[in-house]
């Protein structure tokens, strides 16, 4: 499980995932927050960008 300190890492990770993949943006972003423990990419969202350790 990778983690993540920032939203922007996980969107990085995002946009490499949609292109080693072929996916769609919002796809790849469901996926790494989940891989990152998170329900979806908006608990992810929300808990980053709080600083929140919460997932």
């Amino acid at each position: 499980m990778t983690q993540f300190t920032t939203i922007n890492g996980l969107k990085r990770a995002a946009k490499r995932l949609k292109k080693e993949q072929g996916i769609k943006h919002a796809d790849a972003l469901e996926r790494v927050a989940r891989d990152a423990g998170f329900r979806n990419y908006h608990d992810a969202q929300k808990a980053l960008s709080t600083g929140s350790e919460e997932q």
